[in-house]
This record gives structure tokens, sequence and C-alpha cells, in this order.
């Protein structure tokens, strides 16, 4: 009796045993939740080019035949005494010109800015007056009708008034009256991509309106750009709606090439009297600068 017992409580202790394992191993056990993420980025496309080329000027040009346009080399028509420096004259012109180009599609958000590159805008003209060209007058006696001549004294060449033997007496040659503020010899064009070009009296206009159009572009992300902008010029030989016209250009034309040539030669009317220039009344020069900037936007 005994020993059934102690086996039966020797059966229950192992039962115990192993629910006792069993509660432990349920305790121990842990929960495990995972998860994985990866990310790849590649920085974003600028590749938005600006690019300038071309030239305005040359030291020789082709005649009319030739299309007046700048020659390289040996000239038909005009070119500069020493063969290197740039020069216009009526009857040149410039029809390929300076471009301006921007192109590109970048990912990030763009402006645009532009600028005459520190420079100082300089173009031909002659200022409102009455301009001539003084000319000794040979043969001139008691005889001579004086009302058109004139004797120097000092700087100023007055009207003569009586005949003097030994007296030096000046023809006025080439007298042309500029009624405008300034007149301007050289046209100057700005065309956009292929469309007709537009004409500008003064390179000043002109580049002003390539300034504001550069300013206004500039775009989002993913937005386009693919603007040339292009900048001519011509001086015409004659122009003007008759013969009278384009006599009175082709007078101011003459004054501008006397004052290239030798500057004190040119007169202007003060009262009844000629006098010399002071630099203030005519520009010979042309001076060109223009800067584009395109950049991104915070």
């Amino acid at each position: 009796m005994k020993k059934n017992v102690f086996l039966k409580l020797a059966s229950a202790l192992l039962v115990l045993c192993l629910a006792s394992t069993c509660a432990i191993g349920t305790t121990f056990a842990k929960y495990t939740t995972a998860d994985r993420a990866s990310d790849t980025a590649r920085v974003a496309k600028w590749g938005i080019t600006v690019a300038v080329s071309g030239t305005l000027f040359g030291s020789s040009y082709e005649d009319k035949t030739g299309g007046n346009d700048i020659m390289l080399g040996v000239s038909d028509s005009v070119e500069a005494l020493n063969g290197t420096d740039t020069i216009v004259a009526p009857g040149t012109e410039n029809k390929t010109g300076f471009q301006v180009s921007i192109t590109g599609t970048p990912e990030v958000q763009y402006d645009v800015t532009a600028g005459l590159n520190g420079e100082t805008i300089s173009d031909i003209w002659l200022a409102k007056g009455t301009y001539a060209v003084m000319v000794v007058e040979y043969g001139v006696n008691e005889n001579t009708d004086l009302s058109s001549l004139y004797v120097k004294d000092g700087a100023t060449y007055k009207p003569a008034t009586a005949y003097a033997t030994g007296t030096v007496y000046y023809a006025a040659h080439d007298v042309v009256e500029v009624t405008e503020e300034k007149y301007y010899p050289v046209t100057w064009y700005v065309k956009i991509a292929t469309g007709t070009p537009t004409p500008y009296t003064t390179l000043e206009a002109a580049t002003t309106a390539m300034t504001n159009a550069f300013n206004g572009m500039g775009g989002n992300a993913k937005a386009t750009i693919n603007e040339t902008y292009t900048l001519t010029w011509a001086w015409p030989f004659e122009e003007g709606a008759d013969d009278a016209a384009k006599a009175l250009r082709n007078a101011k034309d003459t004054i501008l090439g006397n004052l290239a040539a030798n500057a004190s030669s040119v007169v202007k009317l003060d009262g009844g009297n000629y006098v010399a220039l002071t630099g203030n009344e005519y520009s010979l020069t042309v001076n060109f600068g223009f800067n584009v900037t395109v950049e991104q936007v915070d």
C-alpha cells in the first residue's frame, strides 16, 4: 500500500514539475517585430547654358554688291588705315551681330538677371546746332563779294566786312543744321530667336530692351528656357523720303566724318560767328558691354 502511495505521489510531483517547466518556458519567451527601410537621392539637374558669341564691328567691310557686311582681310569698300581698328561708316552694317542665348531645363527654380557689365553705353551722335568746315578761300581781292566769307579772330571765325591786303579769308563748307537734340546715324536692331528685328534709334534703347527682356525671364523647376537675343546694326548709306532728306542726312554724316579726320576743322555757329567745338557736341565712338547671369532661387 505504501508503495502505491509513493508511486502516486511521485507521479503527481512529475506532473507538477512539467507544468512548472511549461510555465517557466512561457514566461521567458519574447515578442519580435522588425522592419527595414532604405532611400537614395541624386543631385538635382542644373544644366543651364549661357552663351555669348559674335562681334559687332570690323576693321573692313564689303561693298554694296557684297552686302556691306564685315569682311575679314582685304576690304572692297571700307577699311581702317592701320588695318586693325574697328570702325563704322555710312553704308556699313552687321547682319549676324552679337548673340546672347540661354538654354536648359533645370530641376530647380531659377532667375535671370542682365546688365551692362559695368560699362557706360556710348553711341555715335551729333548734337543740335549748325556746323561747317572752314576752308581757306584763295584769290580774294577788292572786287570779291565778301558776304559769305569769314576772317579768323583767335579761335572765332567772324563775317568778313571789308577787304584788307594780306588777310586770310575762309569759306564755310559742308554747312548743315541739326534740328533734333541729337542726330544718331546708326540704327540698332534687337531680334528674339528667329523673329523680326525691332529697330531702335540708340544703342542705349536697344540694350535697355535686351536687359528688360532678360530680367523678365525665370521659372520654376522643370521650366525649360531657350531664348536667344541678337543685336545688329546698320548705318544707311542714303536714307530719306526724298532727295532733300537724303542730302540733309548725307551732310550730317559728312560732319561726323570730318570730325573723325580732324576735329579742329569743324566749327559750330554761335550767333553770327563760327566757333571751335568743345567736344560736348558729338561722339565718335561706340562702347558696349553686356552680361547675363542665371542663378538658382531658394
